[in-house]
């Protein structure tokens, strides 16, 4: 419908309209603008009839000016004074059209004829409202110099009444009402209906005088929406997760889950309002009334969940071990609402209301990969004959400063990542679990939890790492020795089982540093072959782990994932360090530390190192000395465990079927040789309980320190020397403190291996595997554990000075498990036993049943036979 559009004294910018003062009009009279030379200023900008006729007369006078000028120098001569006159009115007329055309095109129309003035603070607004349709995104593109404007001269304090706006100026009015309003309304471009209320304000003037008169305001962006469904949704875990990880992975989870929820959002007509931290926070209703809102946003949540179950799967091929075990919790509550844009520094759209508050208290009551529903929300899908979708809590919940509330769960197919066998058996199991008393918690894991993918996703992470440090190995290069696949055959043959420890007890003889440029892996490529034999390493080393609850793949992926941040550290180290030398002792050699270690080749052995230092194992080194196993007659009753793992890994990767990858990890003999040192060094470092090893290493250690002492050498030969010793001993502490790292990282990571190691210990005591029964001395064992190793270890990294922040943070993390572990180890303890003791027995037919799954590399395995 035409409406009619007055000249309202009132500019729109970016949004949101503005107001002007008097005496603004006055200081910019003293203002010069491009008429000031014609004798015109601003302030005619109030008067654009009387502008257009002062523009017309003075461009008629330029005119008239102009064909005189070319009349009367074309008419001096003789024969040209006809063409002088023809060529006079040509002018005159193109003059005249100029004029005309700058009057039609004039962009200070009565429309846009004020410009932004300041506004209290503290002043009171009237809401905007918006038309049905209009899409409340495009308010957050407000200006905020507008919206915060103000002027030193003048202060306008505008007092409202505080009452909500009239329906006829909200969404959903009649015509009736709207027409009514039309003298008091103008409808810009892109379909905003303006409320432009004038009031009476009072003005105080430079003069200390005040006036009242009407003026007009900038109101408030805010309407009030009757029927809206509030969605939260929280990643469980991210918080533990995240403490772990580098930032830039931090961000890819989040920018990854939620850029998806976006979309899903512009989809089904979700408007999403904010993102708090690791919350996403979304509505229905606004700004469009909806009127199956709730079962939009149901809809919407279970495509969510589905969604975000399988990005963490996908996601743990590159962020690591534990991505897949976050979850997302959600909470959905129907009511009323006020959205509007809060304007600020950094102004935005928000909903406020008790709704809101609601909602975020149905999502922190909510459990992991659940959708929990208010009772407001339940009755609108029933409403809309959705019953069958919900399903009511057993228990009610109690809700900060609500009380207790019946709540309900929306229902779900399940996720979708799950076989269809899977599936199926779900109610048999759930059936079987209830007979036998056994709470659904302790299987969930192991239902729903897919054993095959997961360890599929494990090994392509640490394919993906392996693959960037050798290619970085290959950038550092500056020869490539074509005799390297025959010295590599003639030193494999003098390395036996039999002479690992005394390996070990030598000196690690590591590479000069490299110059590490941007990122030399860019111009680096591996070959076809190269790769997929490492995959099919890699594979095979996760197929000689046992799946035992906590020495298995995954808790060695966890450890290279721990390395790896190690080593990152160990290079910002480096970077703070510079390119020249320094003159400080202690510097100098902590330098040479940062260069030996990070170096590539010895980067990859140590994430090797850590990948392998569990394989194959099975039980203690006491319980293998006990039994009088085969290992144990092998290595002599010493670190029988950790001599086999890295014969066992040793053994695998001199097999015919790599031998492209070996020529493309050793070249030289002193490749050869620090990889094989550093690999038996670190892996030993790991066995904590043989005391012979520990006396040597503090000895190492006491050394290196006195050493550092004494200062500086003759020459760089004792720096580099120096410098070697405290590498090796770096490098396992490095190990020993990432075989460990659940007790350096957030307290849920800390529990979760804990928990997990109790029930090694204890199903392995059950089979008669054990030396003990765990539950007499795990409390005290476990802080005596902090006690005599970890805060230990943790100390001496700090002590290292070559670990940064990185040492610290391991140190606090360490102190803070201790205490809560003094606090609680004895109520802990008892959940433990209630979960294993009476119920090991079917917990351990359930675990077998359930994970009768094919190894990751069963189809290697098979293509292999019968090839």
């Amino acid at each position: 419908m035409y409406r009619r559009r007055h000249p309202p004294p009132m500019r729109r910018h970016g949004g949101t309209t503005t107001s002007r003062t008097n005496n603004q009009d006055d200081d910019d009279d003293n203002e010069d603008d491009g008429f000031s030379f014609l004798g015109y200023h601003r302030h005619h900008q109030q008067k654009p009839f009387l502008r257009r006729i002062f523009l017309g007369l003075w461009f008629l006078l330029v005119a008239v000016i102009a064909t005189a000028l070319v009349h009367q120098e074309l008419s001096s001569a003789p024969d040209c004074w006809e063409q002088g006159l023809y060529f006079g009115s040509i002018a005159l007329a193109l003059v005249i059209l100029l004029g005309l055309a700058f009057l039609l095109y004039d962009k200070g129309n009565a429309h846009n004829a004020i410009v932004p003035s300041s506004i209290d603070d503290d002043a009171s607004h009237q809401p905007i409202q918006h038309q049905q349709g209009h899409n409340s995104t495009n308010l957050s593109k407000v200006d905020n110099s507008i919206l915060n404007g103000r002027t030193s001269s003048d202060t306008t304090r505008t007092t409202l009444p505080p009452t909500p706006p009239p329906p006829s100026a909200r969404k959903g009015g009649s015509d009736e009402e709207t027409n009514n309003n039309e003298n008091d309304d103008f409808e810009d471009d892109d379909g905003v209906s303006i409320v432009t209320p004038t009031i009476t304000a009072t003005t105080t003037h430079r003069d200390n005088t005040t006036s009242s008169s009407p003026t007009t305001t900038t109101a408030a962006v805010a309407e009030y929406f009757p029927s809206t469904t509030i969605l939260f949704a929280d990643i469980v875990g991210f918080t533990a997760w995240s403490s772990i990880r580098d930032p830039y992975q931090v961000f890819t989870l989040l920018e990854t889950i939620y850029d998806a929820f976006d979309s899903m959002a512009e989809q089904k007509s979700v408007f999403k309002v904010e993102t708090i931290g690791d919350c996403w926070v979304g509505a229905t209703g606004i700004p469009k009334p909806q009127k199956d809102h709730a079962v939009i946003m149901a809809t919407f949540s279970r495509r969510c969940l589905d969604k975000v179950l399988t990005l963490l799967g996908e996601l743990e091929e590159t962020l690591g071990p534990g991505t897949s075990d976050l979850g997302m919790r959600f909470g959905l509550h129907s009511g009323p609402i006020i959205g509007g844009m809060l304007r600020g520094s950094k102004c935005r759209y928000q909903l406020f209301g008790d709704t809101m508050n609601v909602a975020s208290r149905i999502e922190s009551t909510s459990v992991k990969n659940k959708i929990h529903l208010s009772e407001q929300t339940a009755d609108s899908l029933m409403s809309a004959g959705k019953g069958d979708w919900i399903e009511r809590r057993s228990r009610k919940i109690l809700a900060k400063g609500k009380g207790e509330l019946q709540t309900f769960w929306l229902t779900t197919d399940g996720p979708k990542h799950l076989s269809p066998q899977v599936k199926m058996a779900l109610p048999a199991i759930s059936k079987f679990l209830q007979k036998a008393k056994i709470e659904p918690a302790f299987c969930e894991k192991k239902i729903v939890g897919d054993v095959k993918g997961r360890v599929e996703r494990l090994v392509d992470y640490n394919v993906k790492v392996m693959e960037r440090l050798l290619k970085r190995v290959t950038a550092s290069r500056r020869h490539n020795h074509g005799e390297a696949l025959f010295f590599v055959e003639q030193v494999v043959a003098s390395y036996s089982p039999g002479t690992i420890l005394k390996e070990a007890q030598g000196d690690v003889p590591f590479l000069p540093g490299w110059k590490r440029y941007n990122d030399p892996t860019d111009d680096v490529g591996l070959e076809q072959v190269v790769t997929r034999q490492l995959h099919l390493l890699v594979s095979k080393i996760a197929e000689s782990y046992r799946d035992l609850p906590f020495h298995c793949f995954e808790h060695a992926s966890h450890t290279t994932l721990s390395v790896t941040k190690l080593l990152a550290s160990l290079e910002a180290t480096l970077a703070a360090f510079g390119s020249q030398d320094t003159e400080n002792w202690d510097n100098r050699v902590n330098k040479r530390v940062c260069e030996m270690l990070t170096h590539p080749m010895s980067q990859f052995t140590l994430f090797f190192a850590s990948m392998i230092h569990d394989a194959e194992y099975e039980v203690p080194n006491f319980q293998l000395v006990k039994e009088g196993s085969d290992i144990a007659k092998t290595y002599k009753n010493k670190s029988c465990a950790e001599q086999n793992s890295i014969h066992s890994a040793w053994k695998l990767l001199m097999q015919p079927c790599f031998r492209e990858l070996r020529a493309c990890l050793f070249q030289s003999r002193e490749e050869l040789q620090l990889f094989r040192s550093l690999l038996v060094k670190s892996v030993m470092a790991t066995d904590i309980w043989d005391m012979e090893q520990v006396s040597d290493r503090e000895c190492r250690w006491e050394q290196v320190l006195d050493a550092l002492q004494q200062g500086p050498e003759a020459d760089e030969k004792g720096v580099d020397e120096l410098a070697s010793r405290k590498a090796a001993l770096v490098a396992e502490y490095l190990i020993q403190i990432s075989d460990v790292s659940h007790t350096t990282q957030h307290s849920n990571v800390y529990e979760k291996w804990n928990k997990l190691l109790f029930k090694e210990m204890f199903l392995g005591y059950k089979t008669g595997r054990g030396f003990n029964n765990p539950t007499d001395t795990w409390y005290n064992g476990e802080l005596k554990f902090f006690d005599g190793h970890v805060i230990p270890l943790a100390k001496r990294l700090c002590e290292c000075h070559v670990f940064r922040a990185s040492a610290e943070i391991c140190l606090t993390n360490a102190i803070n498990n201790r205490r809560k572990w003094e606090e609680k180890g004895n109520s802990t303890m008892q959940e433990y036993l209630t979960l294993y003791d009476t119920k090991s027995a079917i917990a351990t037919s359930i675990s077998d049943q359930v994970r009768r799954v094919p190894s990751t590399c069963s189809h290697i395995k098979q293509g292999e036979e019968e090839n």
